[in-house]
């Protein structure tokens, strides 16, 4: 994904976490994952085909495939939406920066 496309994607996720945090909702780090899923068009998933599950990305982050500023999070730990970078799979052949 590149160029207007990636634009597109990062307009929708801070629409996306702006309405959240405007209700006053503190979101967790695997409901962070799961609007980033959801605004992407859904993570494909490697063990099956189709879209990455919830327990799966859940795993992701317990794996620390997902690392948010720089540091690795629980799926559980309340986010911080000041973010400056989110890294999946930072040990993998492909990196995915956003």
């Amino acid at each position: 994904m590149v160029g207007p496309q990636l634009l597109e994607l990062v307009i929708e996720v801070r629409i996306l976490l702006g309405q959240q945090t405007k209700k006053g909702i503190k979101m967790n780090a695997l409901q962070f994952m799961r609007t980033l899923s959801n605004a992407c068009g859904g993570f494909m998933s490697r063990e099956r085909d189709g879209k990455a599950s919830n327990s799966e990305m859940k795993r992701w982050i317990g794996n620390r495939s997902v690392i948010i500023n720089g540091e690795n999070v629980a799926w559980d730990e309340a986010m911080n939406f000041h973010m400056e970078s989110v890294v999946l799979f930072p040990k993998g052949k492909t990196v995915t920066i956003l």
